[in-house]
């Protein structure tokens, strides 16, 4: 069947700005600004954006697949 194959791991908005701008050797001095993604993509969409979707690969793990990136710091 069909299997989500999402990353295990559940980060914010900040926690993914905070990785991206170490991945680029760039500082980050705040994430982005909900009103800015509210106006951009609706506020159903910001708000997947800034919280996360909150979806765990149960069946990917269940099934034995070991993620070789199991976190935005590693």
């Amino acid at each position: 069947g069909v299997l989500n194959g999402v990353a295990p791991c559940q980060d914010s908005n900040y926690n993914f700005t905070k990785a991206f701008g170490k991945a680029l050797y760039r500082p980050t001095l705040f994430p982005m600004p909900e009103f800015v993604l509210n106006t951009a993509f609706g506020p159903d969409r910001a708000r997947v954006m800034l919280l996360g979707p909150n979806v765990v690969p149960k069946r990917v793990l269940d099934s034995g697949f070991e993620y070789k990136f199991t976190h935005l710091s590693k």
